[in-house]
């Protein structure tokens, strides 16, 4: 689970970084309103990058679409639980059966954490096969856009993010400021600029 809370770093001038945003549990897209050719030196076109990101998306929906509905069932579950069990507490308090209170808490926090436990062992699973699957079509994606100087890779965070390799940029002389999305007029697309290293 903790993928899911992993801080999302900014695009560089060797990497473009498509963030997922997550709208709906089986509608999570990579969001690629900034992207403009100028970040490749027109090796890509928009609608190459959106069909790979719409590809990929498509790949993890159908993997992570199962996980999803167990995390709904997992929460109906914990929810049942609680409307149950906190009446039932509340009850032992105020006729002083500690007994009974003890023992209803302690049922409470079993059903708390062995399915918890469960559950999280089953989204590392399944966020790892959905993570194999998309792997599958990166590499054939990879064997168009490599012979243009690019690669896309999947990180360890995956799915929370996607990168764009540029593997035409040679190693900087020194650390590279990075690229910053930034809004330069409603309803044009998002361009990235340099910010200066006294800004950085």
């Amino acid at each position: 689970m903790s993928n899911l809370y992993a801080v999302i770093p900014p695009t560089t001038q060797r990497t473009i970084v498509f963030p997922l945003k997550i709208t709906f549990a089986t509608n999570s897209t990579f969001d690629s309103s900034f992207y403009n050719p100028m970040l490749t030196d027109g090796r890509a076109h928009l609608e190459e990058v959106n069909h790979v990101l719409r590809e990929i998306e498509t790949t993890q929906i159908s993997s992570l679409s199962k996980m999803w509905r167990g995390f709904y069932c997992f929460i109906a579950a914990l929810m049942v639980a609680v409307f149950v069990l906190t009446p039932l507490i509340i009850y032992a308090f105020v006729s002083r059966n500690f007994v009974l209170a003890a023992i209803a808490i302690l049922v409470d926090i079993v059903l708390y954490t062995i399915p918890g436990f469960f559950f999280t062992k089953y989204v590392k699973r399944t966020i790892q096969n959905a993570k194999k699957n998309c792997l599958v079509v990166v590499e054939r994606i990879n064997q168009e856009f490599s012979p243009k100087g690019l690669r896309w890779h999947l990180p360890d965070q995956f799915p929370k993010w996607i990168e764009l390799w540029k593997d035409y940029v040679g190693e900087p002389q020194m650390e590279a400021p990075p690229l910053y999305q930034v809004n330069l007029y409603p309803g044009y697309e998002n361009y990235a600029v340099h910010l200066p290293h006294n800004q950085v």
